[in-house]
């Protein structure tokens, strides 16, 4: 198939690798650049301006979706089929592979991103020969952000909650199991134990969260992979066999209460605290220029990230916690704006928290998230119309059905109506709740005129329970069937978002 590439000034360049690239699909590409620089720009009149001398002999002219217009009666004039592709250039290596399926369905109006599949989201292609593994968890400068999932206060737990959520974490999507220690209370034998039994249950690296030298030294001796963090009052007093694990060093001293004030104070402080660690031999750091809250630091801080990216040649870490936890915003939302963020100035390692109900599913958010980056990034596009999205509230499309507008004025429109009289269902009420920790909702049944429920079940979703209460016929009156549906549904948007529910 011979095909003729449309394009900008601007983009001209990845259009000819593609046209290169598409010799493997046994695809014969031209380019035209026309004379604009963004693909926007290009209209049916510039196109056959730049066509109309030419002799053209192509099975299809493809044209960028963004471009605007109706192509339909130029195709008809030259005697080609022109059509638009995707709207983005990095979406066209999903294209062409099945060009051939979907010749028939390109349009001269709509863009093609709604006929190709997304692919998996890639990882790096080469990894660098050097960088820092983590219990073979390999990060470096411009890798794909990992993350470290912290379980906080971890010693307040028992192990057993400690261990399931460090399962949850890790199927969500963590990289590193965080255990947090809990600041001013010295506790190096339970660190020992959380780190030791986490390990046992988790095939993942394992950090241990501590300023404390003693809880440090055990959590290591565990098997902690990873230390979080060291500064200048505690690099010098934890043991040589320490300084062979990787550690975040952090621009403070918390020993003597100093923090950063500013973003060249944390710049400044974290040069002298970098060069002192090599000095005692720590070898494998990872740089932590602090990530403040919203209001109070958020800005400035970036801009300590900024700098240390071109001052260090370490792999950077960023604490997402000290964002999401310190905003009464939707996570969600906030994650995502937080790895781009990361992708954006190579953060190699971001720690997330569920340490509060708005931030429940941080981890599972944040994967999803960082994986819209990575890919806008890999594609050099904006997070969008990338196949991946984290839209929940919202959509990108109105697709309203209205119909009614069809019989206005020839049916009549019933509002004045009696209000139902409220009348206990003979069959018993139903109590409804949400265990966000087991993923589930349930429903327990209580008999009429009874405080005592006799039967209850349980599932993952609204229509899993609409089935068992069916099953069971537990619903007699119309009205009550209705206030049971509407309040399964608030109980399965609670558990799917993390959000709070109360039956009323």
């Amino acid at each position: 198939m011979k095909i003729l590439l449309v394009t900008g000034r601007l983009a001209q360049r990845d259009v000819k690798k593609i046209a290169l690239n598409a010799k493997k699909y046994k695809l014969e590409c031209d380019v035209l650049t026309l004379p604009v620089s963004v693909a926007a720009f290009i209209t049916p009149k510039l196109l056959e301006e730049n066509l109309k001398d030419k002799r053209l002999e192509y099975d299809l002219v493809l044209i960028p979706g963004m471009a605007r217009g109706n192509y339909e009666k130029l195709g008809d004039l030259l005697k080609l089929k022109i059509v638009k592709g995707t709207r983005y250039i990095g979406d066209m290596e999903s294209l062409l592979p099945v060009l051939s399926g979907v010749f028939d369905k390109l349009s001269p109006v709509d863009s093609a991103d709604g006929l190709i599949e997304y692919q998996p989201v890639p990882v790096e292609d080469r990894k660098p020969k050097k960088g820092i593994d983590i219990d073979g968890l390999l990060i470096y400068r411009g890798c794909k952000p990992k993350i470290v999932a912290e379980i906080v206060d971890a010693p307040l737990l028992n192990i057993n909650e400690v261990v399931s959520k460090s399962i949850k974490f890790a199927s969500m999507g963590a990289d590193v199991i965080d255990i947090g220690m809990v600041a001013d209370w010295s506790n190096p034998e339970k660190a020992f134990k959380l780190v030791h039994n986490v390990k046992r249950r988790i095939l993942k690296p394992i950090s241990i969260d501590s300023m404390d030298p003693n809880e440090i030294k055990m959590g290591v001796k565990a098997g902690a992979k990873l230390i979080l963090s060291i500064d200048m009052g505690n690099m010098s007093k934890l043991p040589k066999y320490t300084r062979n694990i990787p550690a975040v060093v952090t621009p403070t001293n918390m020993e003597e209460g100093i923090y950063p004030k500013t973003f060249r104070d944390s710049v400044e402080m974290l040069s002298v605290n970098v060069e002192n660690a090599k000095k005692l031999g720590y070898r494998k750091l990872i740089i932590d220029p602090m990530l403040h809250p919203p209001i109070i630091g958020l800005s400035d801080s970036i801009s300590a990230y900024r700098v240390a990216l071109e001052k260090f040649k370490n792999p950077i870490f960023m604490g997402a916690g000290n964002v999401t936890e310190m905003i009464d915003a939707d996570s969600l939302g906030v994650n995502a704006l937080l790895a781009c963020l990361a992708v954006e100035l190579n953060v190699s390692l971001i720690l997330t928290v569920e340490s509060s109900v708005k931030t429940r599913y941080s981890v599972k958010e944040l994967a999803r998230a960082i994986d819209l980056a990575w890919v806008a990034k890999l594609r050099n596009q904006p997070p969008k119309d990338l196949g991946i999205s984290l839209l929940k509230l919202k959509s990108k499309r109105v697709r309203d059905v209205k119909t009614y507008k069809d019989f206005e004025g020839e049916i009549p429109i019933l509002n004045k109506l009696d209000k139902p009289e409220f009348e206990l269902d003979p069959k018993g009420c139903l109590r409804i709740e949400v265990d966000h920790d087991v993923g589930e909702i349930v429903v327990i049944h209580y008999p009429i005129e009874s405080k005592n429920p006799d039967w209850m079940v349980k599932g993952k979703s609204y229509y899993e329970i609409r089935n068992k209460l069916l099953a069971l016929n537990a619903i007699s009156r119309v009205d009550h069937a209705f206030y049971i549906g509407y309040e399964l549904a608030k109980a399965e948007n609670a558990l799917e978002n993390g959000g709070e529910y109360v039956q009323d």
